[in-house]
Order: structure tokens, then sequence, then C-alpha cells
């Protein structure tokens, strides 16, 4: 279910920081995602992004697995940086 504070949104329209290009997730945790998906055809949990900036704020991971099975949209949560203790850019 999308609420007011969720939204689904292009893949290509979210900003990954460099640090989290810079850097690599475990593949335990990238095929914990990639099984869930198959499963059951949705990421396990939405990808939170700054609305403003469309900074990608927690969710790297799966943006990864989405990235790679070709998923063109994504369910996100409108988050901030300091929300999780993030200072990017």
């Amino acid at each position: 279910m999308i609420t007011k504070a969720m939204a689904m949104v292009e893949l290509d329209r979210i900003q990954i920081p460099f640090e989290l290009e810079q850097s690599k997730p475990r593949e335990e945790k990238l095929d914990r995602i990639r099984q869930h998906l198959e499963k059951t055809g949705e990421l396990d949990t939405c990808i939170v992004v700054h609305q403003e900036t469309m900074l990608l704020v927690d969710g790297y991971t799966r943006y990864i697995v989405a990235k790679e099975r070709g998923i063109a949209s994504v369910p996100v949560r409108w988050g901030n940086l300091r929300e999780f203790g993030l200072y990017w850019r």
C-alpha cells in the first residue's frame, strides 16, 4: 500500500551518494533480497529517498538488486539524512 509519505519512483531518478557507489554490499545481503524478490515479486521494504534531492538515504542493497533485475520503478519512502545519522554532500 502506497501512502502520502511513499511513492513509486523511477529507479533512474534516484541519486546515489558517492560514498555508497564506492562500496559493495555483502553478497549474503544481496542474495537475501534477491530471494525475497524472486519469491514475492516485490522488494522486502521500501527504499528511502530524500524527496527534494532524490538522494538515496537507505536501501542501497535493494537499489542494486532492483537495477540488476531491470526494475523500472520502485516503492520509496520519503526520508531525510538526519533520520539515519547520515550527512552526505
